[in-house]
């Protein structure tokens, strides 16, 4: 009922009785209240080259460390390290957001999804044999995954936090154009 009274300044006063109104007053209702909620969330999204260009290089280096190297520090941590850099520049280039809502949804599906790892949902979903699901999910929980996505995180704040903003453009009006009364 919570949404329901968040639509009632925009229904008619014979729809706001709750759910018991005829049918087609229920549909305008639900339509109009939809419609609203979608263009709300539409303005949400947007497109920024620079994030995404820096995404599709961060994820081509993490294919490259996927594929080449097999070690020990490189692989397990600094792969960790940048692929909440990759996740937050993707965020970044399609949502319109803040940085810092943006870093924290990341460092919380990052935390999420290590957590899953260590209740071996890969074995619970029957991918234990499939590479790519392995290396994308990933197999054990880890504390030091935990540290990485972290400072990849405060590195990503960090960046923001320095990165050079660009001058705005100045106005320039023609001194000798009068506007005629």
């Amino acid at each position: 009922m919570k949404f329901w009274n968040g639509c009632k300044h925009i229904v008619p006063a014979s729809c706001n009785t709750g759910w018991k109104t005829n049918t087609s007053e229920g549909l305008q209702v639900i339509s109009t209240c939809f419609f609203m909620l979608s263009f709300l969330f539409l303005r949400m999204f947007t497109f920024r080259a620079i994030y995404f260009f820096f995404a599709l290089a961060l994820f081509l280096v993490e294919v490259l460390i996927a594929l080449y190297i097999n070690d020990r520090f490189v692989r397990p941590y600094v792969g960790d390290f940048l692929v909440v850099m990759l996740l937050y520049c993707a965020v970044q280039a399609v949502v319109q957001t803040s940085v810092q809502k943006a870093a924290m949804g990341v460092l919380l599906f990052a935390y999420g999804v290590e957590v899953l790892q260590g209740i071996k949902l890969i074995n619970i979903l029957g991918l234990q044999n499939n590479t790519l699901a392995k290396t994308i999910l990933g197999t054990s929980f880890e504390w030091m995954d935990m540290l990485a996505y972290t400072l990849g995180i405060f590195t990503v704040l960090f960046l923001e936090r320095v990165k050079p903003v660009p001058p705005r453009k100045a106005v320039v009006r023609n001194q000798n154009h009068r506007r005629s009364p």
